[in-house]
């Protein structure tokens, strides 16, 4: 168990919806510690969770925090709310336009699990909107959004791999609306390179109806749901209790999950360890009420306790950074089989070897210049690397872990 620092034992405090009794009490007595106030709602903003701190300070405790403090989460808290509701109000307008030129579509994420996780998607600090469409409905759901006044932006250079080719970077789909500023990201699959699981085609098969904002909509079963949930944490290294705390609300809400057999879902979708890691989270850190048999099976995986603890230690550290080391090192603790580390490792390797042989066009540029044939690219790209960084090694590990964290 990692020792928390008094603002941060408050903040997990907080983190949740069920304010018992026992928790009560225990927000309350951190609140008359020696707290620094800024220091809690830089963190809460950090991770995401300004509404469940307000929420729950304001129902135990509001006499004991500063008046500014609460004051200034109130404003934003009612400001998130606002834009919540709009948010759901434009996922539906969009919804019930796909459904009327016959594009199956399901959204995730945002209001919907704000609605469907805490029971209040006023809960939930959402930035977007995540919507899920079939690949054949790519190229009409775009056309429609453009009818709507949304218009395509470019991939953020974050969201490009160095190595990224023609299909990989279509796989992002990104439309802002000019006047309302709202965010659109069209997903015809959920597939990445980071991850050899493959979840798209059973999502569609095992998709549900229910109920948001007063209609029906299509939405993944509770099961697929909460296994992207824990996905999504793992793609992204848990860097936000956010993720966590979806988790564990959900699990305490949805009683329609399937217990019995979501393990054998998430080892058929090769996610049972990032599965496993994110229940395992959510129990360490917030006491998530998991079954008996999915909190056995997760200490049963010392990968998947060990990458918890790594998780918990990181998790708060002030100006936190999440380095490439520690993304990937994660991704191999959490690939389920040998097979899954090995394809990981060849793609790597063939990134490292592409940067290492193929000629970049300052190479070509070289070549032209020299008047050498263009079979002799492959030979002056190392040759070139040699000359540039031999003497200068620590330029050059600086240029490869630029490299390194474009890829990743």
């Amino acid at each position: 168990m990692v020792a928390l620092r008094l603002e941060t034992e408050l903040l997990v405090a907080c983190a949740g919806t069920d304010l018992g009794p026992e928790t009560s009490e225990r927000i309350a007595r951190l609140a008359r510690g020696a707290i620094e106030w800024t220091y809690v709602v830089g963190k809460a903003e950090d991770h995401g969770i300004r509404p469940l701190l307000f929420r729950s300070l304001n129902t135990v405790c509001p006499e004991i925090i500063p008046s500014l403090i609460l004051k200034n989460l109130r404003t934003f808290v009612l400001a998130n709310a606002t834009r919540n509701l709009w948010l759901g109000a434009e996922l539906i307008k969009l919804l019930n336009s796909f459904k009327d030129r016959g594009i199956s579509a399901i959204p995730f994420k945002g209001p919907v699990l704000g609605s469907w996780a805490y029971g209040d998607p006023a809960l939930r600090e959402s930035s977007d909107l995540d919507i899920l469409i079939p690949n054949r409905s790519l190229q009409e759901a775009k056309a429609l959004l453009a009818t709507q006044g949304y218009r395509q932006q470019s991939p953020v250079p974050s969201q490009r791999n160095a190595d990224a080719n023609e299909k990989d970077t279509q796989r992002y789909h990104i439309f802002i609306d000019k006047d309302s500023g709202a965010t659109v990201d069209l997903q015809p699959s959920l597939e990445a390179p980071h991850f050899s699981f493959a979840l798209h085609s059973q999502l569609w098969d095992g998709a549900v109806f229910r109920e948001f904002a007063g209609q029906t909509i299509l939405s993944f079963c509770p099961e697929h749901l909460l296994i992207l949930l824990c996905v999504h944490g793992t793609k992204d290294v848990w860097s936000r209790m956010k993720w966590i705390c979806d988790i564990a609300e959900f699990v305490q809400r949805d009683k329609e999950i399937h217990w019995d057999r979501i393990l054998d879902q998430a080892k058929r979708l090769c996610a049972k360890r990032k599965f496993l890691l994110g229940c395992f989270l959510a129990y360490d850190l917030l006491h998530a009420k998991l079954p008996e048999h999915i909190l056995h099976n997760a200490l049963k995986e010392p990968l998947v306790t060990t990458a918890a603890e790594t998780i918990r230690r990181r998790l708060f550290v002030d100006n936190r950074t999440c380095t490439n080391f520690e993304r990937v090192t994660l991704y191999f603790r959490t690939d389920d089989t040998f097979r899954e580390r090995m394809k990981r490792f060849l793609r790597y390797l063939s990134l490292y070897l592409c940067v290492l042989l193929v000629p970049s066009d300052d190479d070509r540029q070289f070549l032209r210049g020299a008047d050498w044939p263009s079979s002799a690219s492959y030979i002056v790209r190392p040759v070139r690397l040699i000359a540039k960084y031999g003497t200068r090694p620590h330029q050059a590990i600086k240029a490869f872990r630029d490299w390194f964290r474009s890829m990743s």
